[in-house]
């Protein structure tokens, strides 16, 4: 994937999914209710068995990409993936069985674009509050606040350009093809290359305990 210049999309949301057809639907189609044209959805079914390829070709927009691999990859490598097809300026991860609020979306893309040097960030899980945005310096600063921190994937976001200049995403998936690590060596990599930011607004929710049996 490469990014042009008059490429209208500024944010890839980029949704790996497996078996939720339902949850994967949903999520989906909470997003588009944002009314821009500078985002877009991309949704990679990793072989799902159950309903999902029906139940997601049912979703006419024109910023929802739905993409089939032929044979099941594994998870993570199929994480790498949804994230290499982003055309955004960035692209950021969210997990089949989390949450996007649509409403904050604006304040999300109208952040990224203010950031200066900015190559990799986490959005704040679960956050109920609007408060500052905190900044690592490049390298230590960022491998220990942003990348080795542990957390849920979902709300990581990347620098695009560079994510495509460095092959940051082949470096991690390995020359095998067949094992990938996991996304804090993702983040890791990406710290290197620029400053590190905490977005602080409610924007990504992950799964409630209730509704992990479902």
């Amino acid at each position: 994937m490469i990014i042009t210049e008059n490429s209208k999309v500024f944010l890839s949301i980029c949704i790996p999914t497996f078996n939720r057809a339902d949850k994967t639907a949903n999520l989906i189609k909470s997003i588009l209710l944002y009314k821009g044209t500078d985002i877009e959805v991309i949704v990679v079914d990793n072989c799902s068995i159950d309903d999902t390829q029906n139940t997601l070709k049912n979703i006419q927009d024109e910023r929802f990409v739905y993409i089939q691999n032929e044979t099941n990859i594994g998870s993570m490598p199929n994480v790498l993936k949804s994230l290499s097809l982003g055309k955004g300026k960035f692209v950021m991860l969210c997990l089949d069985k989390d949450f996007i609020l649509y409403e904050n979306l604006p304040l999300f893309i109208q952040k990224l674009k203010s950031f200066d040097n900015v190559s990799v960030g986490h959005c704040s899980l679960n956050y109920e509050k609007f408060e500052n945005d905190t900044t690592s310096d490049k390298g230590l600063d960022s491998l220990l606040n942003i990348a080795y921190t542990s957390e849920h994937p979902s709300g990581i976001f990347l620098n695009n350009r560079i994510l495509q200049k460095e092959s940051i995403i082949s470096k991690v998936y390995g020359s095998d093809k067949t094992f990938a690590f996991n996304t804090e060596i993702l983040k890791s990599e990406m710290c290197v290359f620029g400053n590190a930011k905490r977005v602080n607004i409610p924007l990504v929710f992950t799964e409630k305990l209730e509704d992990c049996e479902k």
